[in-house]
This record gives structure tokens, C-alpha cells and sequence, in this order.
């Protein structure tokens, strides 16, 4: 087994030449092929949206888009510091089309692209029943 110390490789498909010196002093002259990516440190980003834009009727003012401008050093750390501000307990009173009822967090569901983690967000609208009794 050789050990190489600060060689330096360039792109892919490129070739290093080198010399070595055996035991015996014998020299011999070799090259590397690179062929394979040589992985750098990539940061991921965490980016919020709300599903198909929609932010729910009657309540705009009082929830706001989650901002994350940190790095985290994996995909897996960026989802583990998703926001926890909205959970599925999180619901407000607000209105569709004209009713009353109640909007619910439904939960992030998230995608991962180009180190980017996309979480977005989406609410389940429930309609308040109004029981109407006459005497």
C-alpha cells in the first residue's frame, strides 16, 4: 500500500503523474486517475412555504412564514431543527368562504434539493357546526 502526502488531484478524468522511490532504490514512475467526485463540505439551507401559497382566511395577521438563516452541515441536522412553533395542536379561528370555523396546522412535509430543505407548511380547514333550535 502506498501512502500519499499533500498530493493534490485535480478534476475528474485528469491524471497525476508522480515518481516513487522503492525499498531498494529502485525508482519507478506511476500516475493516479481521478475518477471519482471528491466530496466537499456542502451547507444546507432550510427555506419555509406554505402549501400552494395558501395562508389561511381570517388569520394572515396572526401567523407568520418561520425564517431560518443558519447552516447546518446535513440534510438530517436541517430537518431536526425544523421549526417548532407551529404543531399540530396549533389552530385558529378564522373563515372560508364566508363560515366560521377553525384552521389546524396539519404539519411540514419536507424535500431536499440542491442542499436546500424545503418545509412547507399546510392547514386543515373545520367548519363550525351551528345547531339553529327552534320553540
Amino acid at each position: 500500500m502506498i501512502i500519499f502526502k499533500n498530493l493534490k488531484l485535480g478534476r475528474i478524468g485528469c491524471y497525476k503523474d508522480f515518481k516513487i522511490t522503492l525499498k531498494n532504490d529502485e525508482e519507478r514512475f506511476c500516475y493516479i486517475e481521478i475518477r471519482g467526485l471528491i466530496q466537499e463540505k456542502t451547507d444546507y439551507t432550510i427555506q419555509y412555504n406554505w402549501k400552494d401559497n395558501i395562508i389561511p382566511e381570517g388569520v394572515k395577521e396572526k401567523i407568520e412564514l418561520p425564517v431560518d438563516n443558519k447552516k447546518y452541515t446535513s440534510a438530517e441536522e436541517a430537518i431536526a431543527a425544523l421549526d417548532t412553533k407551529y404543531t399540530d395542536k396549533t389552530s385558529f379561528e378564522g373563515t372560508k368562504n364566508g363560515k366560521v370555523g377553525s384552521w389546524v396546522f396539519s404539519g411540514w412535509s419536507t424535500n431536499i434539493e440542491d442542499a436546500v430543505v424545503t418545509c412547507t407548511g399546510s392547514w386543515a380547514y373545520i367548519e363550525h357546526k351551528i345547531s339553529v333550535v327552534y320553540d
